[in-house]
């Protein structure tokens, strides 16, 4: 089985470089037979394996294609405010054959960072699944839904890093939920109408 994965990177004057990373280096383990939407990143992120900065980029496309299945994942990673904030979209395929989306919005702050997870309702309308504050101790308070709300300590299920450095929430294999596609933030930010 042969493996593929390939990173974009875009940088704020809009230069891409990429990157490919063999699988060994990418994932935990590689196992023949297995998909590689069971097989586990060593890093939750693409900022992880490339030599640049969070600072320096606005955007990331990570792509990991199987030749043996025509399986795939993509993850985009949109960034502002010099990567204090961001959007992470995921797409797993087999072949044209849509197997989950996920989108995940942080939105650092002073004290920590807000991590929404949203996904679809029965309707696929976007919807908020999820929403957490880490703070910069790394504690994480479940605000949305209601019946989550507790402190959880780093290890625990449930835990994610606060991303205002080179970390961001994992996006494991079989996590992820239907959402609405990718986003369409620019280097800038969102679009000036919706800026604070």
């Amino acid at each position: 089985m042969t493996i593929l994965v390939r990173i974009d990177c875009t940088d704020r004057a809009g230069t891409i470089r990429s990157f490919e990373i063999p699988a060994a280096d990418y994932f935990d383990e590689v196992e023949d037979g297995v998909s590689v939407h069971e097989l586990v990143p060593k890093h939750p992120n693409a900022l992880s394996y490339v030599p640049l900065t969070i600072e320096q980029l606005c955007r990331t496309s990570l792509r990991v294609i199987s030749d043996e299945d025509q399986a795939s994942i993509e993850v985009v990673e949109e960034f502002w405010c010099e990567g204090k904030c961001r959007t992470i979209s995921r797409v797993d395929r087999v072949g044209e054959r849509l197997l989950s989306q996920l989108r995940i919005l942080e939105i650092g702050v002073e004290g920590g960072a807000h991590f929404l997870r949203l996904g679809a309702d029965g309707n696929d309308v976007p919807a908020l699944l999820e929403h957490h504050f880490v703070s910069l101790s790394d504690d994480v308070e479940f605000l949305f839904p209601e019946d989550a709300m507790e402190t959880v300590q780093p290890g625990e299920r449930g835990w994610s890093p606060s991303a205002l450095g080179r970390n961001a929430p994992a996006i494991l294999p079989n996590e992820s939920v239907a959402a609405d596609g990718p986003s369409s933030v620019g280097p800038d930010g969102p679009p000036s109408s919706s800026r604070r």
